[in-house]
Protein backbone atom coordinates (compact mmCIF):
# COMPACT_ATOMS: atom_id res chain seq x y z
CA UNK A 1 0.00 0.00 0.00
CA UNK A 2 1.34 3.40 -0.95
CA UNK A 3 1.86 5.79 1.93
CA UNK A 4 3.69 9.02 2.57
CA UNK A 5 5.42 7.14 5.37
CA UNK A 6 5.39 3.37 5.37
CA UNK A 7 6.92 0.38 7.11
CA UNK A 8 7.59 -3.14 5.99
CA UNK A 9 5.84 -6.17 7.56
CA UNK A 10 7.56 -9.09 9.07
CA UNK A 11 11.41 -9.58 8.84
CA UNK A 12 13.99 -11.51 10.84
CA UNK A 13 17.61 -12.58 11.57
CA UNK A 14 20.97 -10.91 12.41
CA UNK A 15 21.98 -7.36 11.79
CA UNK A 16 23.44 -4.19 10.46
CA UNK A 17 24.86 -0.88 11.64
CA UNK A 18 24.75 2.53 10.09
CA UNK A 19 27.14 5.44 10.39
CA UNK A 20 26.54 7.79 13.28
CA UNK A 21 25.99 11.50 12.76
CA UNK A 22 27.63 13.57 15.45
CA UNK A 23 26.71 16.96 16.78
CA UNK A 24 28.43 19.06 19.44
CA UNK A 25 27.19 19.04 23.03
CA UNK A 26 27.05 22.02 25.36
CA UNK A 27 30.56 21.26 26.58
CA UNK A 28 32.04 20.84 23.13
CA UNK A 29 31.75 17.05 23.36
CA UNK A 30 30.44 15.34 20.23
CA UNK A 31 26.97 13.91 20.70
CA UNK A 32 24.90 11.73 18.44
CA UNK A 33 22.15 13.37 16.40
CA UNK A 34 19.20 10.98 15.98
CA UNK A 35 18.56 9.89 12.41
CA UNK A 36 15.28 10.68 10.67
CA UNK A 37 13.50 7.82 8.90
CA UNK A 38 10.79 7.34 6.31
CA UNK A 39 10.73 3.52 6.65
CA UNK A 40 11.85 0.82 9.09
CA UNK A 41 12.06 -2.96 8.95
CA UNK A 42 12.62 -5.02 12.12
CA UNK A 43 14.23 -8.46 11.74
CA UNK A 44 15.54 -11.24 13.95
CA UNK A 45 18.40 -9.64 15.86
CA UNK A 46 18.69 -6.56 13.63
CA UNK A 47 16.80 -3.63 12.18
CA UNK A 48 17.21 -1.46 9.09
CA UNK A 49 15.71 1.78 7.91
CA UNK A 50 15.62 4.24 5.04
CA UNK A 51 16.46 7.76 6.08
CA UNK A 52 14.45 10.75 4.92
CA UNK A 53 17.32 11.37 2.47
CA UNK A 54 16.89 7.87 1.04
CA UNK A 55 20.02 6.34 2.58
CA UNK A 56 20.14 2.93 4.26
CA UNK A 57 21.00 2.58 7.95
CA UNK A 58 21.13 -0.72 9.86
CA UNK A 59 21.87 -1.75 13.43
CA UNK A 60 22.05 -4.95 15.47
CA UNK A 61 23.93 -8.23 14.97
CA UNK A 62 26.83 -8.15 12.51
CA UNK A 63 26.47 -11.20 10.25
CA UNK A 64 27.25 -11.68 6.54
CA UNK A 65 27.75 -8.00 5.70
CA UNK A 66 24.27 -7.04 6.90
CA UNK A 67 25.98 -4.22 8.77
CA UNK A 68 27.37 -2.85 5.51
CA UNK A 69 24.43 -1.58 3.45
CA UNK A 70 25.12 -0.29 -0.05
CA UNK A 71 25.54 3.41 -0.73
CA UNK A 72 22.76 5.10 -2.65
CA UNK A 73 19.15 6.20 -2.38
CA UNK A 74 16.39 3.66 -1.80
CA UNK A 75 12.60 3.52 -1.79
CA UNK A 76 11.85 0.16 -0.10
CA UNK A 77 13.53 -2.51 2.03
CA UNK A 78 12.74 -5.69 3.92
CA UNK A 79 14.88 -7.63 6.38
CA UNK A 80 14.46 -11.40 6.68
CA UNK A 81 15.94 -14.47 8.31
CA UNK A 82 19.68 -13.72 7.86
CA UNK A 83 19.13 -11.63 4.73
CA UNK A 84 17.83 -8.26 3.64
CA UNK A 85 16.72 -6.85 0.29
CA UNK A 86 16.27 -3.28 -0.89
CA UNK A 87 14.95 -1.45 -3.95
CA UNK A 88 16.73 1.63 -5.24
CA UNK A 89 15.14 4.73 -6.72
CA UNK A 90 15.36 3.25 -10.23
CA UNK A 91 13.51 0.10 -9.15
CA UNK A 92 16.62 -2.09 -9.05
CA UNK A 93 16.55 -4.93 -6.50
CA UNK A 94 19.56 -6.07 -4.47
CA UNK A 95 19.94 -8.49 -1.55
CA UNK A 96 22.69 -9.33 0.93
CA UNK A 97 23.33 -11.72 3.80
CA UNK A 98 23.24 -15.52 4.05
CA UNK A 99 22.85 -16.99 0.55
CA UNK A 100 21.40 -20.35 1.59
CA UNK A 101 18.75 -21.48 -0.95
CA UNK A 102 19.84 -18.67 -3.25
CA UNK A 103 17.86 -16.06 -1.34
CA UNK A 104 20.58 -13.49 -2.14
CA UNK A 105 22.21 -14.58 -5.40
CA UNK A 106 18.92 -15.52 -7.08
CA UNK A 107 17.38 -12.09 -6.61
CA UNK A 108 15.77 -11.25 -9.96
CA UNK A 109 16.67 -8.47 -12.35
CA UNK A 110 14.09 -5.98 -13.53
CA UNK A 111 12.33 -3.06 -11.86
CA UNK A 112 10.28 -3.37 -8.68
CA UNK A 113 8.14 -1.28 -6.36
CA UNK A 114 8.02 -3.39 -3.17
CA UNK A 115 9.90 -6.32 -1.60
CA UNK A 116 9.32 -8.66 1.35
CA UNK A 117 11.74 -11.21 2.83
CA UNK A 118 10.76 -14.26 4.90
CA UNK A 119 12.59 -17.36 6.09
CA UNK A 120 14.80 -18.51 3.26
CA UNK A 121 12.60 -16.94 0.60
CA UNK A 122 11.62 -13.53 -0.70
CA UNK A 123 9.10 -11.96 -3.04
CA UNK A 124 8.78 -8.64 -4.86
CA UNK A 125 6.10 -6.74 -6.74
CA UNK A 126 7.31 -5.70 -10.20
CA UNK A 127 6.42 -2.27 -11.52
CA UNK A 128 3.98 -3.95 -13.91
CA UNK A 129 2.22 -5.55 -10.91
CA UNK A 130 3.50 -9.10 -11.37
CA UNK A 131 4.88 -11.15 -8.48
CA UNK A 132 8.38 -12.65 -8.53
CA UNK A 133 9.61 -14.98 -5.76
CA UNK A 134 12.88 -16.80 -5.14
CA UNK A 135 14.70 -18.90 -2.55
CA UNK A 136 13.44 -21.89 -0.55
CA UNK A 137 10.41 -23.49 -2.20
CA UNK A 138 9.83 -26.68 -0.16
CA UNK A 139 6.30 -25.53 0.73
CA UNK A 140 5.67 -23.71 -2.57
CA UNK A 141 6.23 -20.40 -0.78
CA UNK A 142 8.30 -19.25 -3.76
CA UNK A 143 5.58 -20.15 -6.28
CA UNK A 144 3.32 -17.08 -6.45
CA UNK A 145 0.00 -16.86 -8.27
CA UNK A 146 -0.33 -15.00 -11.55
CA UNK A 147 -2.05 -11.66 -11.65
CA UNK A 148 -1.60 -7.97 -10.94
CA UNK A 149 -0.73 -7.12 -7.33
CA UNK A 150 -0.11 -4.02 -5.25
CA UNK A 151 1.51 -5.51 -2.12
CA UNK A 152 3.16 -8.75 -0.98
CA UNK A 153 4.13 -9.93 2.51
CA UNK A 154 6.11 -12.97 3.70
CA UNK A 155 5.92 -15.02 6.89
CA UNK A 156 7.94 -17.99 8.04
CA UNK A 157 6.60 -20.46 5.46
CA UNK A 158 3.75 -18.58 3.80
CA UNK A 159 3.08 -15.47 1.77
CA UNK A 160 0.07 -13.29 1.11
CA UNK A 161 -0.56 -10.55 -1.43
CA UNK A 162 -3.26 -8.01 -2.29
CA UNK A 163 -4.28 -7.96 -5.94
CA UNK A 164 -5.42 -4.98 -8.00
CA UNK A 165 -9.06 -5.69 -7.04
CA UNK A 166 -8.26 -5.50 -3.33
CA UNK A 167 -8.54 -9.26 -2.79
CA UNK A 168 -6.18 -11.32 -0.64
CA UNK A 169 -4.31 -14.32 -2.09
CA UNK A 170 -2.13 -16.54 0.14
CA UNK A 171 0.12 -19.51 -0.61
CA UNK A 172 2.74 -21.69 1.05
CA UNK A 173 2.49 -23.82 4.19
CA UNK A 174 -1.10 -24.46 5.25
CA UNK A 175 -0.29 -25.44 8.85
CA UNK A 176 -2.13 -23.47 11.55
CA UNK A 177 -4.57 -22.21 8.87
CA UNK A 178 -2.51 -19.06 8.32
CA UNK A 179 -3.39 -19.09 4.62
CA UNK A 180 -7.15 -19.25 5.17
CA UNK A 181 -9.24 -16.24 4.24
CA UNK A 182 -9.74 -13.75 7.09
CA UNK A 183 -12.49 -14.93 9.43
CA UNK A 184 -15.57 -12.70 9.46
CA UNK A 185 -13.94 -10.38 6.94
CA UNK A 186 -16.28 -8.01 5.05
CA UNK A 187 -17.57 -9.48 1.81
CA UNK A 188 -16.14 -8.26 -1.45
CA UNK A 189 -12.91 -6.44 -2.15
CA UNK A 190 -11.27 -3.56 -0.34
CA UNK A 191 -8.20 -4.89 1.49
CA UNK A 192 -5.55 -2.17 1.49
CA UNK A 193 -2.73 -3.34 3.78
CA UNK A 194 -1.44 -6.75 4.88
CA UNK A 195 1.36 -8.10 7.09
CA UNK A 196 2.43 -11.72 7.59
CA UNK A 197 4.04 -12.90 10.81
CA UNK A 198 5.61 -16.22 11.75
CA UNK A 199 2.39 -18.24 11.53
CA UNK A 200 -0.29 -15.57 11.32
CA UNK A 201 -1.39 -12.69 9.10
CA UNK A 202 -3.20 -9.41 9.70
CA UNK A 203 -4.89 -7.11 7.19
CA UNK A 204 -6.67 -3.74 7.08
CA UNK A 205 -9.82 -3.13 5.03
CA UNK A 206 -10.69 0.20 3.43
CA UNK A 207 -13.79 0.34 5.65
CA UNK A 208 -11.41 0.61 8.60
CA UNK A 209 -11.78 -2.98 9.82
CA UNK A 210 -8.79 -5.09 10.86
CA UNK A 211 -8.64 -8.89 10.82
CA UNK A 212 -5.98 -11.37 11.92
CA UNK A 213 -5.97 -15.09 11.21
CA UNK A 214 -3.61 -18.05 11.54
CA UNK A 215 -2.18 -19.88 14.53
CA UNK A 216 -4.72 -19.83 17.35
CA UNK A 217 -2.36 -20.75 20.16
CA UNK A 218 -3.48 -18.67 23.18
CA UNK A 219 0.00 -17.16 23.37
CA UNK A 220 0.12 -16.21 19.70
CA UNK A 221 -1.73 -13.68 17.64
CA UNK A 222 -4.30 -15.68 15.70
CA UNK A 223 -7.23 -14.52 17.86
CA UNK A 224 -6.10 -11.21 19.34
CA UNK A 225 -8.17 -8.87 21.43
CA UNK A 226 -7.85 -5.77 19.29
CA UNK A 227 -10.20 -3.15 17.97
CA UNK A 228 -11.57 -4.15 14.58
CA UNK A 229 -11.70 -0.54 13.43
CA UNK A 230 -9.39 2.43 13.69
CA UNK A 231 -6.02 0.85 12.82
CA UNK A 232 -4.14 2.74 10.10
CA UNK A 233 -0.87 0.76 10.08
CA UNK A 234 -0.22 -2.86 11.05
CA UNK A 235 2.86 -5.08 11.39
CA UNK A 236 3.21 -8.76 12.29
CA UNK A 237 6.27 -10.29 13.92
CA UNK A 238 7.15 -13.88 14.75
CA UNK A 239 4.59 -14.27 17.56
CA UNK A 240 3.22 -10.76 18.01
CA UNK A 241 1.70 -7.90 16.07
CA UNK A 242 1.55 -4.14 16.52
CA UNK A 243 -0.64 -1.41 15.12
CA UNK A 244 -0.96 2.36 14.94
CA UNK A 245 -4.43 3.70 15.72
CA UNK A 246 -6.06 6.61 13.95
CA UNK A 247 -5.30 8.58 17.14
CA UNK A 248 -1.58 7.91 16.40
CA UNK A 249 -1.14 5.56 19.37
CA UNK A 250 1.01 2.38 19.18
CA UNK A 251 -0.23 -0.85 20.72
CA UNK A 252 0.83 -4.51 20.46
CA UNK A 253 -0.63 -7.94 21.22
CA UNK A 254 0.59 -11.55 21.24
CA UNK A 255 3.46 -13.41 22.88
CA UNK A 256 5.32 -11.33 25.46
CA UNK A 257 8.82 -12.51 24.52
CA UNK A 258 11.73 -10.25 25.49
CA UNK A 259 9.36 -7.34 26.08
CA UNK A 260 8.50 -7.08 22.38
CA UNK A 261 5.08 -5.96 23.61
CA UNK A 262 6.69 -3.34 25.84
CA UNK A 263 5.52 -5.17 28.98
CA UNK A 264 8.32 -7.29 30.42
CA UNK A 265 11.75 -8.70 29.64
CA UNK A 266 15.24 -7.46 28.87
CA UNK A 267 16.18 -4.40 26.82
CA UNK A 268 13.89 -1.48 26.12
CA UNK A 269 10.83 -2.55 28.07
CA UNK A 270 8.24 0.13 27.44
CA UNK A 271 6.27 0.51 24.25
CA UNK A 272 6.05 4.20 23.38
CA UNK A 273 3.11 6.11 24.73
CA UNK A 274 1.47 9.26 23.48
CA UNK A 275 -0.38 10.13 20.30
CA UNK A 276 2.53 10.92 18.02
CA UNK A 277 3.32 7.79 15.97
CA UNK A 278 3.30 7.40 12.21
CA UNK A 279 4.14 3.75 11.52
CA UNK A 280 5.29 0.55 13.23
CA UNK A 281 7.25 -2.59 12.34
CA UNK A 282 7.48 -5.92 14.21
CA UNK A 283 10.43 -8.32 14.15
CA UNK A 284 11.24 -11.60 15.83
CA UNK A 285 11.31 -10.34 19.42
CA UNK A 286 11.39 -6.55 19.10
CA UNK A 287 9.41 -3.75 17.52
CA UNK A 288 10.18 -0.27 16.22
CA UNK A 289 8.08 2.76 15.35
CA UNK A 290 8.54 6.12 13.64
CA UNK A 291 7.57 9.17 15.65
CA UNK A 292 6.01 12.27 14.08
CA UNK A 293 9.43 13.95 14.24
CA UNK A 294 10.69 11.09 11.99
CA UNK A 295 12.95 9.57 14.65
CA UNK A 296 12.99 5.80 15.29
CA UNK A 297 12.16 4.23 18.64
CA UNK A 298 12.43 0.50 19.41
CA UNK A 299 11.57 -1.78 22.33
CA UNK A 300 11.76 -5.49 23.19
CA UNK A 301 14.67 -7.89 22.74
CA UNK A 302 17.96 -6.03 22.49
CA UNK A 303 20.62 -8.72 22.83
CA UNK A 304 22.31 -7.68 19.59
CA UNK A 305 21.45 -3.98 19.77
CA UNK A 306 18.50 -4.40 17.40
CA UNK A 307 16.35 -2.18 19.60
CA UNK A 308 18.93 0.65 19.80
CA UNK A 309 18.37 2.76 16.68
CA UNK A 310 20.77 5.50 15.58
Amino acid sequence: MQRLLFISCLSFLWGCTGQDDLGVGSGGTPEKVPSNFSQLSAGDGFSCGISTQGNLECWGANIDELTDPPVGRYLDLSAGYASVCEIDMDGGLSCRGDDQWGRVSDAPTGTYSQVSVGQGHACAVARNGGLVCWGLNDRLQASPPEGIYTQVTTGRHHRCAINHAGEIDCWGQLAHDQTDEPEEAPEGNGWIDISAGGYHTCAIHNLGETRCWGWKNPEDTGDPELPHVGIVDIASGEHHSCGVSHEAEVFCWGLEADASLGQRGEGQMDAPGGEEWLAVTAGFDHSCAIKNDETAHCWGGNRHGQASPP
